[in-house]
């Protein structure tokens, strides 16, 4: 069993670099069996609460979507981190776009998985819901 799950979050991982190295990155969908709940996005470590407030926020017809303009933290020579929270006590899990990304977008589902995605200009930018 150590081995299947040790293969998995090898496979999660080189998944989450490959998507970096495109100029996306995205929360993990679950961890430790967890479903991804909630997500902040900080200008600066999360450890510096400067957590940003969505640009756009709305209602959809099965949950919501919340955008966040990002290009401006870069532009100024800072970095931007996302927290990505699951369900349960998990530990949460904190990533890094790359510098080129300008857009960071979480999607909620009342009957279905949420994500959070951010990306750079032409790279997959389709996940409007």
């Amino acid at each position: 069993m150590a081995t299947t799950s040790s293969w998995l979050t090898s496979l999660a991982l080189s998944a989450l670099c490959s998507i970096a190295q495109a100029g996306e990155a995205a929360c993990p969908s679950e961890k430790g069996g967890e479903r991804l709940a909630s997500a902040s996005v900080f200008d600066g470590p999360p450890s510096e609460h400067a957590d940003l407030v969505p640009d756009r926020h709305r209602q959809t017809k099965d949950g919501s979507r919340s955008e966040w303009d990002v290009a401006y933290v870069f532009e100024a020579g800072r970095q931007l981190y996302v927290e990505c929270r699951y369900r349960g006590n998990t530990e949460p899990v904190v990533i890094e776009p790359p510098p080129a990304t300008t857009l960071c977008t979480f999607v909620t589902r009342h009957r279905g998985r949420s994500s959070l995605g951010c990306a750079s200009p032409g790279a997959g930018q389709k996940q409007r819901g």
